[in-house]
């Protein structure tokens, strides 16, 4: 009867623990994010790591997209950024690439962290804690990128 109990209270302390893990997970982001060229993707990282904003960005080359625009359906080549960072600074890193970035609508969709390996969840808390000591405005360590032109 006892062996019962403990069993019990296992599961209790297990489902505990699964709890506690999924608060500290929620504390982390993935920002998926494209650009055209893989100059523009390589300045952009390189901003955004800077910024102390975010832990890493993955460059992933050669993405193909096809969707639709003003009515038509289009293609291009484009690099994809996977972007790791605290959920604290998901809006500071958005911005920066929205601010920055050619497109008349940038894609930029934020996912949450239900898990992973735990010492690389805690590096990117401990490399992203934020705008880094002495600099009071981080984007203006970014130049925009110039506008296209309008087409039309």
């Amino acid at each position: 009867m006892s062996h019962h109990h403990h069993n019990d209270a296992d599961r209790h302390a297990g489902k505990r623990r699964e709890k506690h893990d999924d608060d500290h997970n929620e504390k982390k982001a993935c920002v998926i994010f494209s650009t055209s060229s893989p100059s523009d993707a390589e300045r952009l990282a390189s901003a955004l790591v800077e910024s102390g904003h975010v832990a890493c960005v993955n460059i992933v080359p050669g993405v193909v997209s096809v969707y639709r625009w003003k009515g038509q359906i289009e293609r291009s080549g484009e690099c994809l950024l996977i972007i790791k960072c605290p959920r604290a600074n998901v809006r500071a890193a958005v911005e920066t690439l929205v601010k920055a970035h050619p497109y008349e609508v940038p894609e930029a969709i934020v996912m949450k962290v239900k898990g992973g390996h735990p010492e690389y969840l805690n590096w990117v808390l401990e490399s992203a804690p934020g705008s880094p000591r002495g600099e009071s405005n981080t984007s203006e360590s970014l130049d925009p990128v110039p506008q296209r032109p309008a087409e039309g």
